[in-house]
């Protein structure tokens, strides 16, 4: 096909601008191919795109690479991306933080989202969508007892079964699952342990992608941070397994002091399914056990808590600093794996959802909400930079609070970024939303019994929201039609 473009991960760096790109064309109606399989000098994963000639020269600008494609057709490997409208589960039962991690990730590869909890849903809110994001947090219990929603339930089997996909990450992929009452039972699996789900644990994981299309860009085992996620043992009729557990990386504590340990990861995990593919009369669906959208931010944090505390006597101040320097929050590597599920189920057909009813809140008070965060983000980095003693593990710490105190200025600078963005559209709206919401997370009473590493990691989360919804904002100007 003649006057295809070629947007390719390996002449970008793997830059995960190369998806966000993709997904905002996909989005604006610009049809947009993902390359399954390599052909024609092009990578599996890779993106061919019917741009404009001005729209190539957009991309141009934010520092993308675009090449004119060689092939003289379009290869059969090559699926058509449908345009997704996200809905990400907030509510009781995803309440923020549990939310952000999916929201960081999601704005990071271009596909924004509308957020809903159990009584929007109830009343039909996921009618405006066609792929709904259910993070980690207590869904497990069904969102009519979760959210005291009554209809939330069946308005999401509704969603399904219209032809809507979903992404289910720990207590998400719980509903997704068979087995209890008030699940969606999408997944014909029953995981071990799923009400008294506490007896895993906390850390970090292997897993061995054994999928070909989840696998994209990725190694063939990758580590992701584990909090109690389902484990699949027997898997029935249109269930596909994509990974399973592989090794045992090391505990954690963050959160939730409950670590994962070794013999049980031995015992009850090694081997076992961890991520699942879903297609059958319930509907269509990936279920992630771990958090790929958890990634470097949560490992980080993990690690201070635990690896730093223990090797910096061994290997000193400057290796715990570098380490800790060097994980990349808003370009984690599990990104991709989140990424090649949320690929896998655009490239099927997904519905025409309903127009969106947002009611334009953002624009109207989104500087001063952004205000107010900036401010409770320095006040926080001051409450733990006054905490901090004289020992070496201390000056290790005060390096990350100088690094957050520097990133900090990314909000400030989001507020210009997203003048010229209609007041309706979800980007405005949404971080809205997370600037409202985050701010109890900050300095309000609950942080107090929190440990010094779950606070900064509070903090580093909003900063890395704004960088990804600032880029996002940079992005949707340049492809905006001129």
């Amino acid at each position: 096909m003649a006057g295809l473009s070629l947007l390719s991960w390996r002449c970008n760096g793997d830059s995960y601008d190369v998806a966000m790109v993709a997904s905002r064309l996909a989005t604006g109606g610009v049809p947009v191919w993902w390359c399954t399989r390599a052909s024609d000098g092009g990578d599996a994963g890779d993106y061919l795109i019917d741009a404009s000639a001005s729209q190539s020269a957009a991309i141009g600008n934010l520092g993308l690479k675009v090449a004119t494609w060689l092939g003289d057709r379009l290869p059969e490997h090559a699926q058509r991306l449908s345009p997704a409208r996200v809905a990400l589960l907030g509510g009781q039962v995803s309440a923020y933080p549990y939310f952000g991690f999916a929201a960081l990730a999601l704005v990071r590869l271009g596909l924004p989202y509308r957020l809903v909890d159990g009584p929007s849903i109830a009343r039909g809110a996921l009618k405006e969508s066609n792929l709904l994001v259910l993070p980690g947090g207590f869904s497990t219990w069904g969102l009519d007892r979760g959210e005291a929603a009554p209809g939330a339930d069946a308005e999401t089997r509704a969603f399904l079964d219209r032809g809507g996909a979903c992404i289910g990450a720990c207590g998400g992929a719980n509903y997704l699952s068979m087995g209890r009452p008030g699940w969606t039972g999408t997944a014909a699996a029953y995981p071990r342990f799923p009400h008294e789900y506490l007896y895993s644990g906390v850390g970090i994981v292997t897993l061995k992608i054994e999928d070909e299309l989840l696998g994209i860009g990725l190694p063939p085992t990758i580590d992701l941070p584990y909090y109690h996620g389902p484990i699949y043992d027997e898997l029935g009729p249109g269930v596909r397994l994509l990974a399973r557990f592989h090794q045992y990386c090391f505990p954690g504590r963050l959160f939730i002091d409950n670590p994962l340990e070794r013999p049980f990861f031995e015992q009850e995990m090694r081997g076992r399914a961890a991520v699942l593919a879903a297609n059958g009369p319930r509907g269509r669906a990936i279920l992630l056990s771990p958090h790929s959208e958890m990634g470097d931010l949560v490992r980080k944090y993990i690690v201070l808590d635990g690896y730093v505390r223990h090797y910096l006597a061994i290997r000193g101040k400057r290796v715990m600093d570098e380490t800790l320097a060097f994980y990349r929050a808003t370009d984690a590597p599990s990104f991709r794996l989140f990424l090649n599920a949320a690929l896998m189920l655009m490239s099927k057909p997904l519905p025409t959802p309903a127009p969106a009813r947002a009611d334009g809140r953002g624009a109207k008070d989104v500087g001063q909400r952004s205000d107010e965060l900036h401010r409770n983000v320095k006040v926080a980095l001051g409450d733990v930079g006054r905490q901090l003693g004289a020992n070496e593990y201390d000056d290790v710490v005060r390096g990350v609070v100088a690094d957050l105190d520097r990133r900090a200025a990314v909000i400030p600078a989001l507020v210009g970024a997203l003048q010229g963005i209609a007041a309706d559209h979800e980007i405005v709206d949404e971080w809205r939303n997370i600037a409202t919401l985050a701010l109890p997370e900050l300095t309000g009473e609950r942080t107090q019994d929190h440990k010094l590493p779950h606070r900064l990691m509070n903090v580093e989360l909003v900063i890395s929201l704004a960088e990804a919804w600032k880029r996002l904002a940079e992005v949707e100007h340049a492809l905006a039609p001129s």
